[in-house]
């Protein structure tokens, strides 16, 4: 059976998500809403997060609305952010001079980014860390050691941000609202189920995997990074990025 997810795929998808996007709307709704002191716009995006299919799909929707000139670069930046973590990563694509371009679509995981108790936030920070040490560790099996100096690291909870009630705050009412988000994942498998197995949850493996096809995204960022930390030029990444066409995929999705 094919574990991959097609242009065929997120057209039929797309065709019944409406319905999933407002649930998504009204879950977000229940969330209190965030307010950073920290006086460095965007320095908390340096990563894309986590999320789930019929977020995704509320990502998907955002480029089919855009212009082709600026969906295109998008894309590419997209295609240039996954080829390059965790090596000089430059933020969210969606990052548009430290402000979110996409704010009312922002997934879960950004929202609730202050909104957990600082242990919870300090727990999952130490997970993420772990994480990043144990992906240098795999691309050390493969012949590949990752610069520490070069490996973007994740930054301490932030203590700056504030909420404002009413809105759902802490852990367990988070919780609840997070189980509701995934609950309507159900309407999309297996195809969420494929996303969170086979994609990591990535939205920028996803584009590349459907833009280039999944074995020449996944060669073709091994190629990548293994340039980057060998400190060579940067041709094989260039080579990648001309190889994306952005209307193969959305000619399909009736723009």
């Amino acid at each position: 059976m094919d574990s991959m997810i097609h242009p065929d795929d997120l057209r039929r998808a797309l065709e019944t998500a409406a319905p999933a996007w407002g649930l998504l709307q009204t879950r977000y709704g229940q969330l209190a809403e965030t307010e950073c002191a920290c006086g460095q716009p965007g320095v908390c995006c340096r990563f894309l997060p986590e999320m789930t299919f019929a977020e995704a799909l509320q990502w998907v929707e955002v480029l089919r609305r855009q212009t082709p000139p600026r969906r295109a670069d998008t894309i590419r930046r997209f295609i240039e952010f996954y080829a390059t973590c965790p090596l000089h990563t430059g933020g969210c694509p969606f990052l548009d001079a430290g402000r979110c371009s996409v704010y009312l679509q922002r997934p879960f995981a950004c929202r609730a980014y202050g909104l957990w108790s600082m242990e919870t936030g300090r727990r999952r920070t130490a997970d993420n860390r772990a994480s990043r040490e144990l992906l240098a560790r795999q691309w050390k099996r493969f012949g590949v050691d990752l610069p520490a100096e070069n490996i973007q690291a994740e930054m301490d909870y932030c203590g700056h941000v504030s909420h404002r009630p009413p809105g759902v705050a802490g852990d367990e009412g988070l919780l609840e609202v997070l189980a509701g988000i995934y609950e309507l994942d159900r309407g999309f498998a297996p195809l969420s189920d494929r996303f969170e197995t086979h994609y990591h949850s990535d939205f920028s493996f996803l584009l590349a995997g459907m833009l280039l096809g999944h074995r020449k995204a996944v060669l073709g960022k091994f190629a990548v990074v293994k340039d980057l930390a060998r400190q060579q030029p940067v041709g094989r990444l260039e080579a990648l990025l001309d190889q994306v066409r952005p209307e193969r995929l959305f000619a399909d999705l009736h723009t």
